[in-house]
């Protein structure tokens, strides 16, 4: 689900007034190549980016009406944007309409180039005094400019305000760290507490202290420093703290008001918080990845009261609490509102499922009206004015029967009337018990392309039957961060193993980029891990991404590279083979076949012939690696279903499937599900539930695991390699589906952005990044660092280079090797027709050979 919120404020004036304050992340338009006018819905619209239909979210075009529909309907005072780029903001500017304003640049040129963090705002609550735009590094005056550790430009908006009714000043700063850069979070709080700070030094000696507002997409849980530095610490550690240096920090509106209590009295139920307040973070899923990453943070400046958790939240109340505490303004409420709409439409966001808090006191949408009665006193109606009214106010209202219930409420409830059903009813669950549902135990949801509705498990479940859920889990081990989840079953690894598999996850990209044909990026965890969990004598049947099993099995650079240019060094497959179609006898590894799927009816004959081997039955397995695209052609069938049955339960034979995100592979079949088969994305591919589904078919033990987690895919390949070899003198097949995302182009004709957009592929680069994971996991054991890795890498691409310019420099084989290795050598051993092609061969390259020009020069290349 995902979430938008609010937070309001009383102030202590001549009139009670409240000031409102959103945070949203709308999630960039990622059609703005194909931008469609507000008012042209009829027309024909730019194809939907299917990714973006899978996960629940629409193209901007589609999510712009609800997402302003929303925005009014919460009519908050200020609202600041995040992941807003410029035709957004003229579409927000023209849909809520006269009554707003808004203030703000985008974060690549300080124009109209990136995104942006604009900050609108009501005309009849606040007028704009001054704005300030500043970069979150070293330089944050220079526009476009990079913070630290930041993998893009990051910025923040300052906007002075004064409300209109009683000319009283305000601050609001909105803005969106880095989603990958920790280092870069947390030197972006300390540059926003050095504003804050310099802000408080300047305002304060003229009068009252000042109200100052954070909002924003922080993409820093509370565990870390990015939120840490802002707020002191004092919500994670100790309890609140008191300030110790003179400097100013921030309170969190979502701790202030404290722990809502589950009680059915009315009081009780319209408590300080409302909604999921436990999570503005969770992707495109139900329940993936919950956090507290958006916040409205106001500065501890001494302006600001919390209204106690046990309120009605009544104007005499606040009233109250500013006269005991003396304070200008009083905090009354926090929410994080939902926004999914019918049928699982999202009005916002991408796999980052974020909108923040707002202070308000109002009533929610679809909030259940609570009727008093004679039975029940204390019970009351709350109605919301905020129609014809500045400001929004609470009134405790006799029965419905009352003539109290005026028009002024039955317009809010006919809006109410128009808002989404599962809003709806989860609100009214909500004001039914008093308290906001348990999170789902161990259930998260992940951005897995090829199984969109997969719940995230850290415990390895392997299964062999039609499943009752929705869908089939997707087992993992490492959060995107690289930490080991709690519970999760981690595979054995010691610090060796660790770091060679690192290692070889380092050199295969190396090579990757310099060979370029059919390349393995995004998907270097599915390749190594499975690699790394069979033995060097399994027998191995690839597709064309399976180089680092090779580079695994010290099959070397040098290798490689006479393999690629088709010289005398390559002594497997002597140049008659196209680039990257490796096939080494030596270490177990089938040549390569470029027509999709031959090899996986292969793989069953090779199990079975390893079953009738006795040297090697029980101990020996075959692995079959595909892709997504090659389980949609009919040779898969046909393999598993020899897999399942040939030779009875007395057969090794694992099959791997990488499904369409590039995803791991590994089974006795192994499946890279990466997302696309050349530039057919998986959503056209199948309607099931991804490649895994169909194991149980075939009565096949089968997994899914997260193709870019290598120790997810460390263990899942280990375990289903020792079902495949269980029985002793027998085995099983099983299949294993790795979930990942093809991040480079199919091959070199290949150009993927005619299917895709380029900034969905520049987001996956980013996303739970097999590198970044394992990287982080073996830094906090102490098991690797920055230098050595950037040592490696220099020393992987001098290699790299030396090994390719040897292997360009070398003689191709004797064009005589063209008619060898099928037959029988020499005329008695091969066919006549072979004979007379190898003899007229040769009469033309005596004639031609040496006076044609081009015959010359290339000719001299070869033995």
């Amino acid at each position: 689900m995902t979430a938008c919120g609010s937070a309001a404020l009383v102030a202590n004036s001549t009139s009670i007034m409240e000031l409102t304050i959103a945070s949203f992340n709308i999630r960039y338009d990622t059609q703005a190549f194909n931008i469609v006018p507000i008012g042209s819905e009829g027309g024909i619209f730019p194809q939907v980016n299917v990714s973006n239909v899978e996960w629940g979210e629409r193209p901007w075009y589609q999510r712009r009406g609800p997402l302003v529909d929303q925005v009014l309907w919460e009519n908050p005072s200020v609202i600041g944007f995040q992941e807003v780029l410029w035709n957004q903001i003229g579409d927000l500017a023209e849909l809520l309409g006269e009554g707003w304003d808004w203030t703000g640049v985008c974060r690549n040129d300080g124009k109209r180039q990136g995104e942006a963090v604009p900050i609108f705002w009501r005309k009849d609550i606040a007028t704009l005094q001054s704005v300030e735009h500043f970069w979150l590094s070293t330089t944050p005056e220079k526009p476009g400019s990079i913070g630290w550790d930041a993998g893009q430009t990051r910025m923040a908006t300052l906007a002075e305000f004064k409300t209109v009714e009683s000319n009283l000043p305000f601050y609001v700063f909105n803005t969106h760290y880095d989603e990958r850069g920790l280092q870069a979070r947390t030197e972006s709080s300390k540059l926003i507490l050095k504003h804050v700070n310099e802000l408080v030094d300047r305002v304060s000696p003229s009068g009252s202290a000042p109200l100052i507002f954070l909002v924003g997409d922080l993409n820093s849980p509370d565990t870390e420093d990015g939120y840490r530095s802002l707020t002191r610490w004092r919500y994670v550690d100790d309890g609140a703290r008191s300030k110790q240096d003179g400097h100013t920090f921030f309170l969190d509106s979502r701790h202030e008001l404290h722990t809502r209590v589950s009680n059915f009295n009315a009081a009780r139920l319209l408590g300080a918080r409302y909604g999921d307040w436990l999570a503005t973070f969770t992707g495109f899923g139900e329940h993936d990845h919950r956090n507290v990453i958006d916040v409205v943070l106001v500065a501890d400046t001494g302006a600001v009261a919390a209204v106690s958790p046990s309120s009605k939240h009544t104007i005499g109340e606040a009233q109250a609490v500013l006269q005991t505490t003396q304070k200008q303004w009083a905090v009354t409420r926090y929410g994080v509102i939902p926004n999914r709409f019918e049928g699982g439409f999202l009005a916002c966001l991408n796999y980052d499922t974020k909108n923040a808090a707002t202070l308000f006191s109002f009533l929610p949408p679809g909030q259940r009206y609570h009727v008093a009665t004679e039975n029940d006193p204390s019970a009351f109606v709350t109605r919301t004015i905020s129609i014809h009214f500045k400001g929004v106010i609470r009134l405790p209202l006799r029965p419905t029967t009352s003539s109290t219930m005026n028009r002024t409420l039955a317009l809010r409830l006919a809006r109410r009337a128009q808002l989404p059903k599962q809003l709806v009813k989860a609100v009214n669950s909500r004001a039914a018990s008093g308290t906001a549902p348990e999170a789902p135990d161990q259930a998260r949801y992940g951005h897995l392309r090829g199984a969109p509705s997969s719940a995230i498990t850290t415990k390895m479940h392997f299964f062999n039957s039609v499943l009752e859920s929705k869908s089939i889990p997707t087992y993992q081990v490492m959060d995107s961060s690289g930490a080991v989840i709690e519970g999760a079953e981690v595979p054995e690894i010691d610090k060796d193993f660790a770091r060679r598999m690192y290692e070889k996850m380092l050199l295969l990209p190396a090579l990757d980029t310099v060979l370029y044909n059919m390349t393995s990026h995004g998907e270097e965890a599915s390749v190594i891990g499975s690699a790394a969990a069979l033995s060097d004598t399994d027998e191995v049947l690839g597709q064309y991404r399976e180089m680092g099993v090779l580079l695994w099995r010290d099959f070397g650079i040098a290798r490689v590279m006479a393999q690629c240019c088709g010289n005398e060094a390559d002594k497997s497959t002597k140049g008659r083979q196209m680039p990257v179609h490796f096939s080494s006898p030596d270490h177990h590894f089938h040549t390569i076949s470029s027509p999709l799927a031959t090899q996986i009816p292969q793989a069953a004959g090779v199990a079975y012939a390893l079953k009738r081997d006795p040297a090697r039955r029980g101990k020996d397995v075959a692995v079959c690696y595909f892709g997504d695209g090659a389980a949609s052609e009919g040779d898969f069938h046909a393999g598993l279903g020899m897999a399942s049955v040939l030779g009875g339960r007395k057969q090794s034979l694992v099959c791997t499937c990488f499904s369409g995100i590039d995803r791991n592979q590994a089974s006795v079949f192994i499946c890279r599900n990466n997302g696309f088969a050349i530039s057919t994305p998986t959503t056209e591919q199948y309607a099931g539930d991804g490649i895994a589904s169909r194991g149980p078919g075939y009565g096949m033990t089968t997994i899914r695991v997260d193709g870019n987690d290598v120790l997810a895919v460390l263990g899942a390949v280990r375990e289903a390699r020792r079902r495949a070899l269980a029985g002793g003198d027998g085995g099983q097949a099983v299949l294993v589906e790795c979930m990942s995302y093809r991040v480079g182009h199919h091959s070199t004709s290949d150009d993927s952005f005619a299917y895709r957009p380029k900034q969905e592929v520049e987001d996956w680069k980013k996303i739970d990044n097999p590198h970044y994971r394992f990287r982080k996991f073996l830094e906090s054991r102490g098991w690797w660092s920055h230098e050595e890795e950037e040592a490696l890498k220099a020393e992987q691409k001098r290699q790299v280079m030396e090994e390719f310019k040897k292997a360009e420099a070398m003689k191709r084989p004797p064009l005589s090797e063209l008619f060898t290795d099928v037959y029988e050598d020499g005329n008695s051993g091969e066919p006549w027709n072979v004979s007379e092609q190898r003899a007229e061969l040769k009469a033309h390259l005596d004639k031609y050979g040496n006076v044609w020009e081009p015959y010359i020069k290339e000719l001299a290349k070869f033995k």
